[in-house]
């Protein structure tokens, strides 16, 4: 539940993103470029912060999972308006807000993943394959629930179901396992 969660969330998130953010930038291959490039690198980033989390994975991951949580939300309220009243900036500057939009939830997001693979990898190594291959399963089903959630209910209704994921998350971190 843990992994899929996590595979779901983050392309779903990532695909809305990309999607809003297509509008402020104006040119389709230069939003999907830095909304991709700045996901990665400040997920990157993120999953290098982890080697911080000493002593209790279990509660590292609740915080990151339900931080991630909470970021989308407040995003599924703020991301419209402060979009639209940068509209008018010149490119250059509303490429840095997208940076500086994206940093914090991108950040946050990819510190849940690595952090319980460490965990499992000095417990039970043989569940890490396992992880491995039902978030990249769910990130793929993540793809197409996005683009139909998106259709059918909205982006705000995307951002909230990747909050959701990221909570069902917290909730079911590899109990036993990373405690």
């Amino acid at each position: 539940i843990y992994f899929s969660a996590l595979g779901l969330a983050y392309v779903m998130v990532e695909m809305v993103l990309v999607q809003k953010l297509t509008f402020f930038l104006g040119i389709p291959a230069l939003a999907l470029a830095v909304v991709l490039c700045s996901m990665l690198v400040f997920s990157g980033l993120g999953a290098g912060l982890t080697t911080r989390f000493k002593g209790n994975p279990a509660k590292a991951l609740m915080m990151t999972c339900g931080g991630v949580a909470a970021l989308l939300v407040a995003y599924s309220f703020l991301l419209d308006p402060v979009v639209k009243s940068a509209m008018a900036l010149p490119l250059p500057v509303r490429v840095l807000i997208t940076l500086l939009l994206l940093a914090p939830p991108a950040l946050v997001m990819g510190m849940p993943f690595p952090t319980a693979i460490a965990a499992l990898g000095s417990k039970q190594k043989d569940l890490v394959v396992s992880g491995w291959v039902v978030n990249g399963y769910f990130s793929v089903l993540g793809s197409c629930l996005a683009v139909m959630t998106s259709i059918s209910l909205g982006f705000v209704a995307v951002l909230f179901i990747g909050a959701l994921a990221y909570g069902v998350a917290a909730l079911a971190r590899p109990l036993g396992v990373v405690e």
